[in-house]
């Protein structure tokens, strides 16, 4: 089982806004922690943490525990389970139209025209959010191009990718926010707190 955290908070400005924005991922990672675990960082003390090679934290005393963190302009999330994870969150805003070469896939790209133009942009960062989640979770960062990471999203919501072995999730949240999970395998991908739209 995955679970995925998420919680609102008033961004920071300047150089506080990226303090705010990670203090807010380890807030939601001590709660998951507790709920889902039952391991206790005590109050105000941080889990400690240490990096995989391409940058991706993890756990030093619960190795077996994985997590991922995302955070975009007022909004963290957490995905937490005991498979590989990766979760991105984005709020739906207007793009460079150069990026979309850069990051899609062909079929992407044809899938972005058929959409018109007033669905563009939701889906621009429905992929986005699903190839940073997938890097993600196989813990390599951005070091795979991203259009060699091909999805397609069916009218019903569903999520098709060419990569074997990993189970994808998405919701569209209320004020505009895209969020994409990925996991190794077939576990279960649920919200700790229901609230989603297909």
């Amino acid at each position: 089982m995955v679970w995925i955290y998420r919680a609102f908070f008033e961004p920071g400005t300047g150089g506080n806004k990226r303090e705010t924005e990670h203090e807010q991922g380890l807030l939601l990672l001590r709660r998951a922690l507790r709920e889902q675990y039952g391991i206790d960082c005590g109050d105000g003390r941080k889990p400690d943490l240490i990096e995989g090679a391409h940058g991706k934290p993890y756990l030093r005393e619960y190795p077996q525990i994985q997590f991922n963190i995302s955070h975009c302009m007022g909004l963290a999330v957490l995905a937490v389970g005991d498979c590989s994870v990766g979760i991105d969150v984005e709020y739906v805003r207007p793009y460079r139209e150069p990026l979309l070469k850069r990051v899609l896939s062909e079929a992407e790209l044809r899938q972005m025209e058929a959409a018109g133009e007033a669905g563009r942009e939701e889906l621009f960062f429905r992929f986005w959010t699903l190839k940073e989640s997938c890097v993600k979770a196989m813990g390599c960062g951005i070091t795979v191009p991203l259009q060699d990471i091909s999805f397609q999203i069916g009218d019903d919501g569903g999520i098709t990718c060419e990569k074997t072995g990993w189970k994808f999730r998405q919701w569209i949240l209320a004020g505009g926010y895209v969020l994409s999970a990925c996991v190794s395998g077939e576990g279960e991908i649920r919200l700790a707190e229901q609230e989603e739209r297909p």
